[in-house]
């Protein structure tokens, strides 16, 4: 089992009938779903065990988040990789983070 973090950020439109807090649950749940061992004490960041890789949870948060208005980054703690999911404009996590990918 791996640990993770992960930081999003929804945004407000509502898309579809899908509204920010609908997504922010949705995002809430796969975390939930994955993981048994989570600490979400502050806003839209949460530390997690998952026995999933780190690319298959960005895929399962990417179908819970609409990437035309919100984002999030994933990385392990353990070891150099990262992924970045969603409306990011300036790209300058790009620059910051050397081993991110984008999907």
């Amino acid at each position: 089992m791996r640990a993770y973090w992960i930081s999003f950020k929804i945004g407000d439109a509502t898309v579809r009938s899908s509204t920010a807090a609908r997504r922010q649950q949705a995002v809430q749940q796969v975390i939930d779903d994955i993981s048994k061992d989570c600490w979400t004490e502050t806003t839209c960041f949460a530390i997690f065990r998952s026995d999933l890789s780190l690319k298959a949870i960005a895929i399962k948060l990417k179908a819970a988040i609409n990437v035309q208005h919100d984002v999030f980054v994933i990385r392990t703690v353990e070891a150099p990789y990262a992924i970045v999911c969603g409306k990011n404009p300036s790209n300058q996590i790009l620059g910051l983070i050397k081993y991110i990918e984008l999907i």
